[in-house]
């Protein structure tokens, strides 16, 4: 039941508490901002970065089941998790 309702169609539940991963990046900020003025969602921002001045933020290794029972009561996770680093490919 991980997935239930993947594909379904229907629209996420945004009523509840939503974990965004990545919250610091550039993706993360603008997905924490969205769920905040368009959903008056309960947010709750995660990632590897240290935030101090952020309350709902948690600096976390999300492959780390005791640092996730750090976590409040999460209802839907978004992930914004992503590198983005430009380079040249070598042989």
């Amino acid at each position: 039941q991980l997935c239930e309702g993947l594909g379904s169609g229907q629209p996420l539940d945004l009523s509840g508490s939503v974990l965004v991963l990545g919250g610091l990046g550039g993706l993360g900020r603008a997905v924490t901002q969205w769920l905040t003025a368009q959903h008056s969602a309960s947010v709750i921002a995660a990632g590897r970065r240290e935030c101090p001045e952020m309350s709902n933020y948690y600096s976390i290794d999300t492959t780390d089941i005791e640092q996730l029972k750090r976590l409040p009561k999460v209802d839907t996770v978004i992930d914004c998790v992503g590198i983005l680093e430009d380079g040249l490919l070598f042989n």
